[in-house]
């Protein structure tokens, strides 16, 4: 009896307690600045974590809107070993380039390097923005 009940146990917990956990990545939703790393040049890194930091909200016609309520629009192109890259527009401001990166254990999280419109990093010693989803 004991036997049935713990075989009965373990196979309750192989069907629906490992389950994969795995979410499929998507851009669209709210994401908030967390943290920024920037080098110094001589290999080292600085990790700085940043409280009510700036937010994006990608909507899936191609909308952001920003911290501040204003409205732009977003485009994602060629998905490849450097990232993903992203383009932000903003009415009457300067357009922002970024390379995207998810982790695949971590579709909550995304980084964002500041790249130029030729996709060449700005930064010389790396600098990353670090979003959580919202």
């Amino acid at each position: 009896m004991k036997t049935n009940i713990l075989t009965l146990l373990s196979l309750f917990f192989i069907l629906f307690g490992c389950k994969s956990q795995s979410k499929e990545f998507t851009l669209i939703g709210k994401w908030q600045l967390k943290e920024t790393i920037s080098g110094n040049g001589g290999g080292k890194k600085y990790h700085s974590n940043i409280t009510n930091g700036r937010t994006f909200e990608f909507k899936s016609n191609g909308e952001v809107i920003n911290e501040l309520g204003k409205k732009g629009k977003y485009q994602l192109e060629d998905e490849n070993s450097e990232g993903t890259f992203l383009k932000l527009i903003f009415p009457n401001s300067e357009v922002e380039y970024f390379n995207l990166h998810s982790e695949e254990n971590d579709t909550e999280k995304i980084t964002l390097n500041p790249i130029n419109s030729e996709r060449q990093l700005i930064c010389d010693c790396g600098c990353s923005e670090i979003y959580e989803k919202e």
